[in-house]
This record gives C-alpha cells, structure tokens and sequence, in this order.
C-alpha cells in the first residue's frame, strides 16, 4: 500500500514522463494497490494493466 510520499512519486514521475511525450504504465499490481489507486482516482490519469501482455496488445492497437 502506498503512503501520501509514494503517489507524490508516481505524480512526479508521471509529470516528468509527460513533459517528454512518455508514458508511465503500470502492471500486475495487487488488488489492494489498485483499488487504492482508484479511490484517488489516480486510475484515470495512469495507465494501469493487469499483465504484461496487455501493455505490449494495446501498443499494437
């Protein structure tokens, strides 16, 4: 479970990525970290997956 200084990270990093036209995608999180990261609403704004493979099909889309 992340505390307050874990999402400033992820927004940092997530800030830091979008300045280069980069993405932060992120996967095979736990159930608890997700939902976390949902209730912050963080899930609309990251690029959250299930698996590994996922992240490579939506490339290919």
């Amino acid at each position: 479970m992340f505390d307050s200084s874990g999402i400033g990270a992820i927004v940092t990093i997530f800030k830091k990525l979008q300045q280069s036209q980069k993405k932060l995608v992120l996967c095979e999180l736990s159930q608890k970290l997700t939902g976390q990261l949902t209730r912050i609403r963080l899930d609309k704004l990251l690029s959250i997956y299930s698996t590994k493979a996922e992240i490579l099909a939506s490339f290919q889309s």
